[in-house]
């Protein structure tokens, strides 16, 4: 226990919860990563104007620290190692003019005993080390964090006073001293042994650390609790690349990190790109429509200039085992896993994080000309730059879309300091790198395209005249007061009340939301139109905001299958198995579309607590994720036929972008209240099969 001021008193604190002697649980990294291992930065990228490689570094450096050390703190990729010695000592800093130090300590482990239990420090096992003996970061920047924990006695003073005390029988003698640090250094000494010879881990202590222990002080040591805290690779890659962009080889990175001028393609590539013919080859089977004006001319400008953007585990035990020299597979593991067939391919596909993945330039020898990143608008900044530095790439293509989804950041004080800003948003909105926005859509309606294309692209998206070619139209959906034809959208006011989860469960995470009025109306509805649909070859994508929600959803739907499973009539329910009916959240279903997508928007709040002139704050505690724009966006553009939107409208109105969304579907009599909607629909009766009238006899048609 230990205490932290609150409102001008001490409030009792929970540091660490013990099992056993063995297990127990550090609750300071788990509640606040970033302040217990790392350090929190204060100044937002968004307002630095840099340029230049260490500006660039001191900008990015601590955001991408604080998005390591948080996922690190709350992850689960923790180990322990019990009895580990480590020594300690007070160091003067010399890169400060006063009289400012910082504890460090080594502690050294047998390398088979780390090998064996595929236990990695950096990202790197024992025996995957190769030539380089040692591998350093720096304290800002460590490989990956620890949290430390020695059982030390209490002074004689306190122990006097405790016995003198009725706590006696209560209050143990010893406490345990916890601190956090990061490791700097790893070194593998004496390699050629027979045992493998072992690694010594150097470590610095945060500067939140309290004084060591005068046992961890002195030189022969003392064994303590160890709980490794690994960083995940995807960010650790993002920090290297911080490293290797001040390579001079780098200069087209450096050029877009920099906010520099683009420099021009060279010549021989650029005439290749010209001397391309464009004609189109059509994939059997694949049924795709011909490429537009805006395409063509994308597709020349990837082939033709520099740079261009356009929007549209852990390794375990076994891992390491099987691939041991005495094992009888190894060899086949090893043939397999060569690296050297990647050299035969002209393009490689990975993501952003194996992208820079040493093995991959290694066998590619550094022949990557042209790096294509798409959706690289849900990357943050560093993460894109991974592959381009790495790959010393010459030609670089970003294809995204920053009005959809933003990069998802774990760490919500490095987000709202810029980490959440895609290297594509800020290359499109504020440089002045060549841009061309693909304008035609073939997935929606143009009735469902009209809202979005107007509310998010200044209504400069427009849809392709095979948009309208839909065979399936619902009797459900309204009429337009202009056109008379059939208006592919509606919103169903459904005033339910919601519920949070407490806890984090498989439901959901903790504060997650549900709205069994919503789960009810949703289920009625794919009910109502599964007995309307002539056909049952089309899709359903049931989208929530909330895990809470999906998992209600996917009870009731799962209930309702068995209810309707003798049914004729509800043909869709009677094979509902989450493949023919998915439900997901509208984060996972960006790059998806379906026929028929029924949105539960589940926040809700009686009338007499809706503010009449709610503000931007008030707007983000009672609706939450709905006042995401970018999610708005995506979905209401997932569905090709129809959408289907449950949610409170006179909340929705609180919000700006619904509020439009809401008067316009009122404009077009979209609106309906939930005791109108679905209408009762009589079950469809079997078609009578036409009548044959008998052939003639052979004669009478020869006369």
């Amino acid at each position: 226990m230990s205490a932290e001021p609150k409102k001008g008193l001490l409030k009792p604190r929970v540091e660490l919860l013990q099992f056993t002697r063995n297990a127990s649980i550090c609750t300071q990294h788990m509640s606040n990563p970033v302040s217990v291992l790392s350090r929190s930065a204060r100044a937002s990228i968004r307002s630095q104007k840099i340029e230049s490689y260490k500006e660039y570094r001191r900008a990015w450096m601590p955001l991408l620290e604080m998005e390591a050390a948080y996922g690190a703190g709350t992850g689960d990729s923790a180990f322990g190692i019990d009895n580990v010695k480590i020594e300690m000592k007070y160091t003067l800093s010399t890169k400060s003019s006063k009289q400012q130090g910082f504890y460090q300590g080594t502690f050294s482990l047998p390398a088979k005993f780390c090998f064996d239990r595929g236990i990695e420090f950096g990202g790197k096992s024992a025996g995957s080390t190769g030539k380089e003996v040692e591998y350093k970061n720096s304290s800002t920047c460590p490989m990956d964090y620890l949290c430390i924990r020695c059982r030390v006695k209490c002074e004689e003073p306190i122990i006097s006073r405790v016995q003198q005390s009725c706590l006696k029988c209560v209050v143990d003698d010893h406490y345990t001293w916890i601190s956090h640090g990061g490791v700097v250094a790893v070194t593998h000494k004496n390699r050629k042994d027979s045992n493998g010879g072992h690694l010594q881990v150097s470590f610095v202590l945060s500067p939140h650390s309290s004084v060591p222990p005068s046992q961890l002080m002195s030189s022969t040591g003392h064994p303590v609790m160890l709980e490794v805290l690994p960083k995940s690779q995807v960010d650790r890659r993002a920090q290297e690349m911080l490293f290797q962009l001040e390579d001079d080889e780098n200069k087209l990175a450096q050029s877009i990190a920099f906010k520099k001028g683009i420099p021009n393609l060279d010549k021989q590539h650029r005439s290749l790109g010209l001397q391309k013919d464009y004609q189109e080859v059509r994939v059997p089977g694949v049924k795709l429509p011909e490429n537009n004006n805006p395409q063509h001319e994308a597709i020349k400008m990837a082939l033709t200039t520099v740079f261009l953007s356009f929007r549209d585990p852990q390794d375990v035990s076994l891992h390491h085992i099987i691939r041991e020299s005495d094992k009888p597979y190894a060899e086949k593991i090893a043939a397999f896993e060569s690296t050297k067939e990647l050299a035969h391919y002209e393009v490689i596909f990975a993501t952003c994080a194996v992208g820079g993945s040493p093995k991959l330039i290694k066998a590619t020898k550094g022949s990557i000309f042209q790096v294509i990143i798409d959706e690289c608008a849900m990357s943050p900044e560093p993460h894109s730059l991974v592959p381009i530095v790495a790959n010393k790439a010459k030609q670089v293509v970003l294809i995204g879309d920053h009005k959809q989804l933003r990069p998802i950041i774990t760490c919500q004080a490095a987000a709202e300091l810029g980490l959440d800003q895609s290297l594509f948003e800020r290359l499109y909105l504020k440089s002045s790198v060549k841009c061309i926005f693909l304008s035609t859509q073939y997935r929606m309606h143009p009735e469902i395209c009209a809202f979005p294309s107007n509310e998010f692209y200044e209504g400069k998206l427009q849809s392709s005249p095979i948009t309208t070619r839909s065979k399936f139209i619902l009797p459900i959906w309204p009429l337009h007061p202009q056109t008379s034809e059939p208006v592919p959208h509606i919103l169903v006011d459904v005033r339910g009340e919601e519920e949070t989860l407490t806890v984090s469960t498989d439901e959901g995470n903790e504060r997650s939301k549900s709205n069994f009025a919503e789960a009810d109306k949703v289920k009625k509805e794919i009910e109502m139109n599964s007995r309307n649909s002539e056909s049952t070859s089309y899709s359903i994508k049931v989208l929530t905001q909330y895990n809470a929600q999906r998992h209600l959803l996917e009870e009731k739907l799962s209930k309702a299958c068995e209810g309707h499973r003798h049914d004729t009539f509800t043909p869709v329910l009677t094979r509902y198995d989450k493949n023919n009916i998915t439900i997901s959240t509208v984060v996972s279903s960006q790059g998806g579309e379906w026929d028929y997508v029924v949105l539960s928007t589940v926040r809700s709040l009686p009338s007499y607590k809706i503010e009449p002139h709610p503000t931007l704050g008030w707007c983000r505690q009672n609706m939450g994720f709905i006042t995401d724009q970018n999610q708005v966006n995506v979905a209401l553009t997932r569905a090709r036929r129809g959408l289907i939107i449950v949610g409170n409208a006179e909340l929705l109105k609180c919000d700006p972008v619904w509020s439009r969304l809401v008067t316009r579907y009122e404009k077009l009599g979209c609106v309906f209240e939930s005791a109108n909607f679905p209408p009762p629909v009589l079950p469809r009766k079997p078609k009578a099969k036409p009548h044959r009238k008998p052939a003639a006899s052979l004669d009478w048609q020869q006369a």
